[in-house]
């Protein structure tokens, strides 16, 4: 897969890259106070693992500033916390477990 876009309740969630990785993009706003990370959707981490995508980049934009998280799928699975924001079931992981790059 080479730069397919993943959509989600009519946004696009996210782009598979041409690594076979899925990166999506996040402002302060989706930032999970509660459980100190991000979330993502199950359907979307559904759509992941269906097409063997392991890894995920998360580009985290506050004040200008870009931070890059990167994290596995199955690091959603196993360490994640359940959530739900009306319909949407998502995944939410801590900030702890994602490897950061400036």
């Amino acid at each position: 897969m080479k730069n397919v876009k993943i959509p989600h309740q009519s946004k696009i969630a996210g782009v598979i890259n041409s690594f076979n990785e899925f990166v999506t993009n996040r402002t302060e706003k989706h930032f999970f106070r509660r459980y100190h990370g991000f979330g993502i959707s199950r359907s979307v981490l559904q759509i992941l693992r269906k097409n063997n995508i392991q890894k995920i980049i998360l580009i985290y934009e506050k004040d200008n500033k870009k931070k890059l998280y990167r994290a596995r799928v199955r690091d959603f699975y196993e360490l994640g916390k359940e959530y739900k924001f009306k319909d949407d079931k998502q995944l939410v992981l801590n900030l702890g477990y994602f490897k950061k790059d400036s």
